[in-house]
């Protein structure tokens, strides 16, 4: 919805805009801006400030005497502290001194806001003053929370007070103090203006601490009727300070004037705005229901007119919404809400121009109709048998995919591609389609017609041991043009397992140790001398049981690369991330009996043959109970475990 907004801040001001009157300014303006902007004087930009505002106020001009006040407020904020109480008599001496209704509505909405804005921020401070009772509160710093509410809501309102007035002057007069961004049709008078202003802090409903127990609650349906329903609905409150109430009226007030004034497109937004507050506001039964039959009431009675594309993608919006809670395996109710979506963009966004609901219709339209793709597959998996990706996809027919070595340049290269930089990244799926690979092969993937992600496994060729890239694209070509994904992953026999320093080398697929097998462990640490990384490194051969024992240095806190090889297997750790920390031992320890210490100690490793089964098929499961010895603190197994108890540990 498009806003408005009076200027209060110095660089906001529109400084070459001005009405019929009051274009004999142009040159002290551009004059006190160079002062301030180009030449850094604000005292000297202060008095030039000044005297416009004695030649503007001499004259009767308002419109410059409110823009050189802002001004004033404005520069000297630059340079001396501000004194909210003086800036505040300034402002109520205009109001009292000014005979013209518009001019003094417009102080009027410049004062809430000003109180607005102290509040938000001093409101820490604010919050957390108590409550007085007969107290004289001369200053505005000693105000609780409430009087600044009560001044609050009380200028708005007064600003409000003589809409005839307000609603007959256009909104272009006040061009020199106004910052319009939008259209004048959506807020074609000085009174839309004003009513949106006190609308933007009503509908925020931060009012008093302390709330009635009668407080007011939008629970009437036919806050969400039709406009004729809306307007003529009598909503009355025994809670008089409440924001909510004081919104509904003001939206009633706004709705009836522009359906008298036949302003169709002031019309449209404005009740846009009344359904959207509602809709977020109301209590009442069947409101989502509400909400969508009253936007259809509005895109019917309105669908030729360009204005009513918010509409329409208000309501495409509201079944993409509806669309995005759809779930695969629970809730299927909405699952094919983002076609109704598509169908409204398609046909609405040929038949509208450049609205702020055109460009709405547009993002939406295309959001759903992204490409979505993603690739995962296990980060080892066993040589030669069938590997398992897990795609989830969006609007995407059929998947292509090669896997890639990671030997010599390509690794090397892309080692340099993805090192953190983000640009570094996008370089990498630019190049990835030139890499050399092994095979190439496509899938079709489920047709959905339903705009929705969905996922499903496919079947890769297993491979011989070794490191390899997944590389997979929604496009034969491999360009960066169209959706890639990017994957690493290792073929390997070999997995282990620790407990701290222990570690156990084992065969992937039987749990079998692996004996004589090589590790390399590596930690990085900052070097203050040569102020870089220095990577320290150990060399273990596993014994028997495929067991070695690590250490890192003493009071290391980071990574610990772990690379093993066996024959012409190896498995490396390095994009793992295993942290450690090794300083004195525990004393809270000593005082444990050894069965007490063991069963703290106890870790228990589960492995199963397989990652995925079908229902039936069998599990076969290993289990590795392991302890630390108190006395030696070396791992061994745990066998102080009774039938019953492995019952509940296993099982």
């Amino acid at each position: 919805m498009f806003k408005f907004s009076l200027l209060i801040g110095l660089l906001a001001i529109c400084s070459t805009c001005f009405s019929q009157n009051d274009t004999t300014y142009q040159n002290e303006w551009k004059e006190i801006d160079s002062l301030n902007a180009m030449a850094g004087l604000p005292q000297s930009a202060l008095k030039k400030v000044n005297e416009l505002y004695k030649k503007a106020n001499a004259r009767g001009q308002q419109s410059q005497v409110i823009k050189a006040l802002l001004y004033r407020f404005s520069l000297e904020a630059q340079f001396t502290e501000v004194n909210i109480d003086s800036n505040m008599a300034v402002f109520e001496k205009e109001i009292n001194g000014t005979t013209q209704p518009a001019n003094k509505a417009i102080l009027m909405s410049l004062m809430a806001e000003k109180y607005l804005n102290y509040l938000n921020q001093q409101r820490w401070q604010i919050y957390n003053r108590t409550k007085t009772v007969n107290f004289q509160k001369s200053e505005i710093g000693t105000w609780t929370v409430d009087d600044l509410h009560q001044a609050i809501t009380r200028w708005y309102l007064q600003s409000l007070k003589e809409a005839t007035v307000l609603q007959a002057i256009p909104v272009e007069k006040y061009d020199a103090i106004l910052n319009i961004y939008s259209k004048n049709y959506f807020r074609p008078t000085l009174f839309d203006l004003l009513a949106h202003r006190a609308l933007s802090y009503f509908k925020s409903d931060e009012t008093y601490i302390t709330q009635p127990a009668y407080k007011f609650i939008i629970d009437q349906p036919e806050a969400m009727g039709s406009i004729e329903t809306f307007t003529n609905y009598p909503f009355t409150s025994k809670d008089s300070a409440s924001n909510k109430w004081k919104a509904l009226m003001i939206f009633q007030q706004l709705l009836q004037f522009h359906q008298q004034k036949n302003d169709t497109a002031a019309l449209i937004d404005v009740n846009i705005d009344r359904l959207t507050y509602v809709n977020q506001e109301g209590v009442f039964a069947k409101k989502d229901s509400l909400y969508l039959a009253a936007l259809n009431e509005i895109a019917t009675r309105y669908t030729n007119n360009r204005f009513a594309a918010q509409v329409w993608y208000l309501i495409a919006a509201y079944y993409a919404n509806k669309a995005a809670t759809y779930q695969p395996n629970g809730d299927t109710t909405n699952r094919y809400f983002y076609v109704k979506a598509v169908n409204i963009t398609n046909r609405f966004l040929p038949l509208t121009d450049s609205t702020e609901g055109h460009y709405n219709l547009y993002n939406l339209h295309h959001s759903i109709l992204q490409k979505d793709l993603n690739v995962n597959t296990e980060q080892v998996v066993v040589p030669m048998l069938p590997i398992k990706a897990l795609v989830s996809y969006k609007n995407i027919d059929r998947l292509y995919y090669r896997i890639i070595k990671a030997t010599g340049w390509v690794k090397d290269s892309v080692n340099h591609l993805s090192y953190y930089d983000q640009e570094r990244k996008k370089s990498l799926f630019h190049y990835a389609g030139r890499f050399p690979y092994l095979l190439q092969q496509n899938i079709v993937l489920p047709v959905t017609n339903d705009y929705q992600q969905h996922s499903v496994e496919i079947k890769i060729d297993g491979l011989p041991v070794g490191s390899y890239y997944l590389l997979t694209s929604s496009s034969s070509t491999f360009s960066d043009k169209n959706k890639l994904t990017w994957k690493s992953f290792t073929v390997s026999n070999i997995s282990f397992i620790n407990n701290e320093a222990n570690y156990f080398v084992l065969n992937r697929q039987s749990g079998f140790p692996i004996v004589g097998a090589k590790v390399v462990t590596e930690e990085t640490t900052w070097n203050d001398r040569n102020r870089k990384n220095t990577g320290i490194k150990n060399t273990y051969l596993t014994d028997k049981n495929g067991y070695f024992k690590h250490l890192p240095p003493n009071n290391y806190y980071g990574q610990t690369d772990l690379t093993i090889t066996y024959l012409k297997d190896s498995l490396s750790t390095e994009n793992n991330n295993n942290y450690y920390y090794n300083s004195s031992s525990n004393n809270d320890d000593e005082g444990k009996s050894v069965e007490k210490y063991e069963a703290d100690q106890t870790k228990v490793f589960f492995f199963t043959d397989r990652s995925i089964y079908r229902p039936g098929q069998t599990i076969f499961y290993k289990i590795l109970a392991l302890t630390k010895d108190k006395k030696t603190k070396a791992t061994k197994l745990f066998t102080n475990i009774s039938i019953k108890d492995s019952i509940y540990l296993y099982l």
